[in-house]
């Protein structure tokens, strides 16, 4: 019981006392065994839940970071093609039609900055 009442759970299997005797103190130690037997259950049983969670909320912030690197690499993408002159490779983008981001890039104001670096 002291091992119990200091956290440790783990129950030595010839300590439990034998089904035919029925006196107080052997019906007491069965009870025990069984509460303790009970506890580790729930504890197992939490913990599965636990990481249940856990592994819940990480799929749930996958979803919503895939989504944003994939648009920030087309949206790198577009801009290559645009740098490069390359206007059948920007126009084929999947970021406006695919809707990864409310306010596409050209519906955005664009600038440029000169080689002073004032913008245009």
């Amino acid at each position: 019981m002291k091992n119990v009442q200091n956290g440790d759970f783990k129950l030595a299997p010839l300590t439990r006392a034998p089904l035919d005797r029925q006196d107080e103190v052997s019906v007491l130690n069965r009870n025990f065994f069984t509460m303790v037997e009970r506890i580790n259950e729930l504890i197992a049983e939490n913990y599965k839940k636990q990481l249940m969670l856990k592994e819940t909320e990480f799929k749930a912030l996958q979803a919503q970071i895939n989504p944003h690197f994939l648009y920030n690499t087309l949206e790198s993408i577009n801009w290559l093609a645009k740098t490069n002159r390359q206007p059948q490779i920007s126009t084929k983008r999947l970021g406006s039609q695919t809707g990864f981001c409310s306010t596409p890039s050209t519906q955005r104001n664009m600038y440029s900055l000169n080689r002073h670096g004032s913008i245009r």
